[in-house]
């Protein structure tokens, strides 16, 4: 029985991981040696003076000190939201999760741009939810305007404006996905969507891509109507998240430390970010990439509208050659022609990033060779 395409993938990915000789340059992970361990490590022994707060039951929204912080952190940004409007999530992935059964109904539909985060899209379609483009009229919306992903880009201000004259003109939702707006090179934050219409915008954020993620620590904020709709679906789901995480975290962020941090990574994260545009550039002139503003990925697409090859054979390929990336067709909202793929920076070592790109296109040079073109019937 043959394997499905996201079987394959994830054997594909298994193995990179696995096997030390080959180049990740696909999941999409931060990198460890950025990870503030002592830091954190200091946190924790600190969280542990409180026990009650940290090794005890919480309340499923989440621990008031860090709901605080974030509500902070985001009306420094411009929206009114408080400590009440936000619920402390296992991460930005359930926070998705939370959000496609309790703000949408099976059979609805959701516009994204056209490559978008897999994580949402698995989610949604499992839902029964209907991907549609986002200039299409739909139930919902979901997007990620700062730093988005695949690619890095932002969404351009006009963009972002017809999006929210939409919400308004059909009185439908928006689900903002944030989880890699701190990361943004110039350091300098967008205004969110959030600030814009609290009540029908639902904010996602995560600390996952700026600390670490095996905290599993992120958030929803909103004040929209369904959010206690989402708070009773975060109860049944799991209680609560991490009691000890979450104090972790919030003796962590109480410090001066985390915008140090953050300076730190940012300046890691682009200068990897360079370093791979350049050797892409260098290796694979087929190919179009955009310069990232931000995030752990580029995001490259051939020129060719009718590619003669797919994205799994070429990683059969590069597999072989010693290197792996993340096939185009898992970000994709609908089906397309044009052979893609996300090549990540992220966790790689920057002294491995040009010999991963040369591999890679080693490997496309072989598949090219391989692979016979196809001819238009006469």
């Amino acid at each position: 029985m043959s394997l499905s395409p996201s079987v394959r993938i994830d054997r594909f990915q298994r193995r990179a991981a696995q096997e030390p000789d080959i180049i990740a340059l696909g999941g999409g992970l931060p990198d460890p040696s950025f990870f503030p361990t002592r830091d954190l490590g200091d946190a924790f022994f600190r969280a542990l003076h409180r026990p009650n707060e940290a090794l005890q039951y919480g309340w499923p929204e989440g621990e008031f000190e860090l709901r605080d912080w974030i509500a902070l952190r985001l009306r420094a940004l411009g929206a009114a939201v408080g400590p009440k409007d936000v619920v402390v999530t296992s991460g930005a992935q359930q926070a998705i999760s939370l959000l496609a059964s309790a703000v949408f109904r099976s059979g609805q539909s959701v516009g994204m741009t056209d490559e978008s985060y897999p994580g949402a899209i698995e989610v949604f379609r499992r839902a029964g939810l209907t991907l549609v483009p986002w200039h299409d009229r739909a139930s919902g919306y979901y997007v990620m305007p700062s730093v988005g992903n695949p690619g890095g880009q932002s969404m351009p201000p006009s963009v972002r404006a017809d999006l929210l004259r939409r919400l308004q003109r059909e009185g439908s939702f928006l689900i903002e996905d944030e989880a890699y707006a701190e990361s943004c090179f110039e350091g300098r934050r967008e205004r969110p969507l959030l600030a814009e219409l609290p009540e029908s915008v639902v904010h996602v954020g995560t600390f996952s891509k700026v600390l670490c993620p095996g905290l599993r620590v992120g958030w929803i904020a909103t004040k929209h109507p369904a959010l206690q709709r989402i708070l009773a679906e975060k109860q049944q789901a799991d209680l609560q998240a991490s009691s000890l995480t979450q104090r972790i975290v919030a003796e962590y962020v109480a410090g001066p430390r985390f915008d140090h941090h953050l300076e730190r990574i940012r300046r890691g994260y682009e200068r990897k970010a360079k370093v791979m545009r350049a050797a892409v550039l260098a290796a694979l002139p087929g190919f179009r990439v955009q310069r990232p503003r931000g995030g752990f990925s580029l995001w490259l697409e051939h020129v060719d509208p009718e590619p003669y090859l797919d994205d799994l054979t070429l990683l059969n390929a590069a597999v072989r050659h010693g290197v792996s990336f993340d096939p185009g067709r898992s970000f994709r909202i609908r089906e397309s022609k044009r052979l893609a793929f996300r090549l990540c920076y992220g966790a790689v070592a920057e002294s491995l990033i040009e010999r991963g790109v040369v591999r890679l296109a080693e490997a496309w040079a072989e598949v090219r060779m391989l692979t016979p073109r196809r001819t238009s019937p006469s």
